[in-house]
């Protein structure tokens, strides 16, 4: 009988190590979890406001397409952002600036005034993908033709009205043909 006594007051010993030990880890782990909330010195950090302001938004506004290739896209804003007059190429002397912008697909010719303003631009680029609009157009008209070459050709200037085209080549058979169409997939 004592035995059993012993046996069980050493259970008992056991279950409330256990439950100290537990208990003393959970209040740890909330120890460590509650300390985040304090404020240990840190009295915040003020950053001044940032202005993105895009350079040439004429250009912009007229000139990008949000149905177009996400690179065009890119390029376009690129040269929209693009500081002339805080550029290495800006020359005082000069009234006129024509410059080259470059991306794997397509390449924009643009001039700028000596105020850093684009007077004008043409814009052709390669193999893209054309928006959901035009390639829905050119399967709907030409349904068992297959797609061969795209391009698209974009051309600003500053108080005219932007004309951009897509144009592509389709082939059926032994026949070619190259259509082009406006950005809403109207046939030209």
């Amino acid at each position: 009988m004592l035995r059993i006594i012993i046996k069980i007051n050493h259970s008992i010993k056991k279950r409330t190590i256990m439950k100290k030990i537990i208990i003393g880890l959970m209040f740890i782990g909330l120890a460590s979890q509650t300390y985040g909330q304090f404020d240990v010195g840190l009295h915040g950090i003020h950053l001044a406001p940032v202005e993105i302001k895009t350079i040439n938004l004429n250009y912009a506004k007229k000139v990008i397409d949000r149905n177009a290739a996400i690179g065009i896209i890119n390029l376009q804003k690129e040269v929209a952002n693009f500081n002339l007059i805080a550029s290495e190429l800006y020359d005082e002397e000069s009234k006129v600036f024509p410059l080259k912008f470059e991306y794997r697909h397509g390449k924009i010719f643009a001039t700028f005034n000596q105020d850093g303003i684009i007077l004008k631009s043409f814009e052709k680029f390669k193999d893209i993908a054309l928006p959901s609009v035009v390639l829905n157009t050119v399967k709907k008209l030409y349904p068992n033709w297959s797609l061969r070459k795209t391009s698209y050709e974009v051309s600003y200037q500053l108080e005219e009205d932007v004309e951009r085209i897509y144009y592509v080549q389709i082939v059926k058979d032994k026949q070619k043909k190259i259509i082009s169409l406006d950005t809403s997939g109207r046939e030209l």
